[in-house]
Parts: C-alpha cells; sequence; structure tokens
C-alpha cells in the first residue's frame, strides 16, 4: 500500500514533462565568440611557462564546460607566471569567458578589460577575441552603444581579417 503514493508521484510527474515547455534561448543572444584553438600547441610546447600542465587543464575543463574549475586553473595560472604577458593575457580571457558562460557579463568584461594593456607577443589576436566578447557580453546587458563600440574598435583596428569578420558578423546580428 505504500508504494501507491510513489507510483501516483511518478506518474504525475511523467505527465507534467509532457507538458513542459522547454527553455527556448533569447532569439537576439549571440553566442560567445570561440577562437580557433590550435595556439594551444605552441602554447604546450614553451618551455617558459611554469605549470603547463595546470594552464591546459583549465582549458580542458573549459572545453568540458566546467567553468568553476576552468577559472581556478587558469587563476592558478596566473600566480605561477606572473612575468609572462602572453599567459596572463590567455588566462584573464578564459576566466572572462568563463564569467560569461555563467551570465556573469559584468565580471567577463572586468577580465577581458585586462588584456588590453598587456604585450601579448604572437598571442596578441586573443585581445581582438576578447573585444568581440566584450562586444557580445554588452549586447546581453542591452548596452548596444557599448557593444557597437567593441566591435568598432576590431573593426578600424589591426585586427586579422578572420575577427574583423567575426566583428562584422556581431553587428549584422544587433
Amino acid at each position: 500500500m505504500k508504494k501507491k503514493p510513489a507510483i501516483l508521484l511518478a506518474v504525475f510527474c511523467s505527465a507534467l514533462a509532457l507538458f513542459a515547455v522547454p527553455a527556448v534561448p533569447d532569439e537576439k543572444s549571440i553566442p560567445l565568440y570561440e577562437e580557433d584553438g590550435a595556439y594551444w600547441k605552441d602554447l604546450m610546447n614553451d618551455a617558459s611557462i611554469a605549470k603547463r600542465n595546470q594552464l591546459y587543464a583549465g582549458f580542458v575543463a573549459y572545453r568540458e564546460r566546467l567553468y568553476d574549475l576552468s577559472g581556478e586553473s587558469f587563476k592558478a595560472s596566473l600566480s605561477a607566471n606572473p612575468s609572462l604577458g602572453s599567459i596572463r593575457g590567455i588566462s584573464w580571457y578564459f576566466v572572462g569567458k568563463c564569467f560569461f558562460q555563467q551570465g556573469k557579463y559584468t565580471e567577463a568584461l572586468e577580465q577581458f578589460a585586462l588584456l588590453k594593456p598587456l604585450d601579448m607577443g604572437t598571442f596578441s589576436f586573443i585581445k581582438h577575441c576578447a573585444l568581440i566578447n566584450s562586444a557580445i557580453a554588452c549586447q546581453r546587458m542591452k548596452d548596444i552603444t557599448k557593444c557597437r563600440e567593441f566591435l568598432q574598435i576590431v573593426i578600424s583596428g589591426d585586427a586579422d581579417k578572420r575577427y574583423k569578420d567575426a566583428a562584422l558578423d556581431v553587428l549584422k546580428a544587433l
């Protein structure tokens, strides 16, 4: 007799699931820009980077959508590599992406802004990715004016064609 209420509850929950409306993303939401990850091979071959495995673990955790773990790994990489501008920039960039993926757009913008003064050498393209993602964060926050400003920096600056095209695509989607 005790099983009857449990069975009724299960049937009721199953019936509710049939009528549940799936969550639909906002049709105007522009997805986070994801750069080509081919540069990670070069990073992992750089012997000057302390705790390379930890850095790569942050990237793997990000790919697996483990944003808290990824952010912590990148923050630890910052501590291990305080004088390497490229590692600082990549770490801040990924911490920003983790915040973005968690819907923390203000925090993401703060992290992306840290890249501006850095000399990132061959990884300077990450700055353009951060600007594009800053624009997308502003779009999510409904600040279209600031969004356009970030995109214009990429479009009128020294970015490669692929980043200018990506910025133009975001601009068209507004």
